[in-house]
């Protein structure tokens, strides 16, 4: 209980203008942007042939991480399915 009232007596400090006047972005946080923005400009000149590419494109964008665990999962699905089509 008692975390509960400390937390909340710090969401207090962000009412005060000085947390929220001059929001400190760092630099890094701008490319990832950059890059999203790209993708929905070119999917919006129709530069994009499939919404999926600009789909994955945002994805390995904003998370590369989980973009490649992404692609090691379905690079696993297709070598099932090979498997399962030589098996025939």
């Amino acid at each position: 209980m008692e975390c509960g009232h400390v937390g909340a007596g710090r969401q207090v400090l962000l009412v005060t203008p000085r947390y929220w006047m001059q929001p400190e972005l760092p630099r890094v946080t701008l490319l990832p942007i950059g890059l999203m923005l790209i993708i929905v400009l070119q999917f919006a000149l129709g530069r994009v042939a499939y919404f999926d590419q600009a789909m994955l494109g945002a994805l390995a964008a904003k998370d590369p991480a989980h973009f490649a665990a992404l692609l090691e999962y379905a690079s696993q699905k297709y070598e099932e399915y090979q498997r399962a089509v030589r098996a025939r």
